[in-house]
């Protein structure tokens, strides 16, 4: 019987990458630009003059390194650790103070304007939480987990989650079993009693799984690891999740 139910945040709460149409619609420049800009800008101001291409390259390099860490290594580094990596790769220096505003302006980018809920999410999380304790059980890449509770609690979603699990704050990344058993017990439920819902084959489905949990591999948002997939079961909206849960 199920006693509790951790959902994966990106893609199956809130559509990853949503943010660029309204970034388009206000005539913003894409996030990866303005990433670059920020960075670009900050070293300007240190009389510090990188061409775009270097720069590029650079950034490239570091966000390959990310991946094979989140990967293979189960942490996501934080963003000034990036940023430390690609001053590296530059083989330039930046002083304390410029470096933590750059450290900010990308933490916070997510913030204004904020990616919306998946379609469906915003009342599925609801009726979830109606029936079972929820927790989160998200990656961060960019944005914190301090910013990723507030472009929850913008959407009306953050008070339905008992806890949050955020692989920067503990430390470990999906499908590493620590970040699975700290949501467990947050919720005050075994691993054996837990579903989690996510669009990841390896991250979510893999790793709920070898930490003892049903899982449910969620497609409504992203459906790339739908082929030969493990999962316990396979949802594709928000409208059919509570008896997919209910049947496990």
């Amino acid at each position: 019987m199920v006693r509790g139910v951790t959902l994966d945040l990106w893609d199956t709460v809130i559509a990853d990458d949503s943010d660029e149409q309204e970034r388009r619609a206000r005539g913003m420049a894409s996030k990866w630009d303005t990433r670059m800009d920020v960075v670009a800008s900050a070293l300007a101001a240190a009389d510090v003059l990188v061409d775009s291409e270097r720069l590029a390259n650079a950034c490239s390099a570091v966000s390959k390194q990310f991946r094979a860490s989140w990967r293979e290594g189960h942490m996501t580094f934080d963003v000034a650790e990036r940023i430390d990596r690609i001053l590296v790769q530059l083989g330039v220096p930046l002083s304390e103070e410029r470096r933590a505003a750059v450290v900010l302006n990308l933490e916070e980018m997510e913030l204004d304007p904020a990616p919306i809920p998946v379609p469906g999410a915003v009342l599925g999380v609801s009726q979830l939480a109606a029936r079972w304790p929820l927790a989160i059980v998200s990656d961060a890449v960019f944005s914190p987990g301090r910013c990723l509770r507030e472009i929850l609690r913008t959407h009306h979603l953050l008070d339905y989650f008992q806890t949050c699990i955020f692989s920067d704050e503990a430390g470990r990344s999906k499908p590493h079993k620590d970040v699975f058993t700290a949501a467990a017990n947050g919720l005050g439920v075994p691993l054996d009693a837990m579903v989690h819902v996510g669009d990841r084959e390896h991250h979510d489905i893999r790793g709920a799984q070898a930490a003892g949990m049903k899982a449910v591999l969620f497609v409504a948002a992203r459906d790339k690891d739908l082929a030969g997939t493990a999962a316990d079961a396979v949802c594709g909206n928000w409208e059919e999740l509570p008896s997919i849960i209910s049947s496990l």
